[in-house]
């Protein structure tokens, strides 16, 4: 037979897990947000070396054109458009991937809520049946 300081000591335990279960998922959310940070931070870096290097590479194609005088060729003028397509598709998939990213990190974190409430509820469930298996059912709590 199950004592009610037994029962007691039980809920209370239960309860003190799935707290800590709780302060665990909010600190793992507010590692997610640091890294989403960290992420974004990386990508706009390669955004502005994208940009660096089209704008370097226009540079060299329109200071080859001067020297050799060529500033007004039509193949001169697409190999400047050019640059600056490539430079814009670049950014596009640095962009798409971004948003790739977070769709994964947000993901993640509903799983990992889902899987704490589950725990959660596994723990209540758990005890109450382990209590209501030593006390048959709590009848015998007199």
């Amino acid at each position: 037979m199950c004592e009610p300081v037994t029962a007691t000591i039980a809920a209370v335990g239960t309860v003190a897990g799935i707290q800590q279960g709780r302060q665990a998922r909010k600190e793992s959310k507010k590692a997610a947000r640091v890294q989403k940070r960290i992420s974004e931070r990386e990508t706009q870096r390669q955004r502005m070396m994208q940009l660096r290097e089209s704008q370097m590479a226009r540079a060299q194609v329109i200071a080859q054109g001067a020297q050799t005088g060529t500033l007004g060729a039509s193949g001169l003028q697409g190999g400047v458009a050019s640059i600056g397509t490539q430079a814009a598709g670049n950014i596009a998939f640095l962009n798409q991937m971004e948003s790739l990213q977070q769709q994964v990190a947000r993901s993640r974190q509903k799983a990992s809520d889902f899987a704490g409430n589950a725990a959660d509820i596994r723990a209540l469930t758990q005890t109450a049946t382990a209590i209501s298996q030593e006390t048959d059912g709590f009848t015998k709590w007199s």
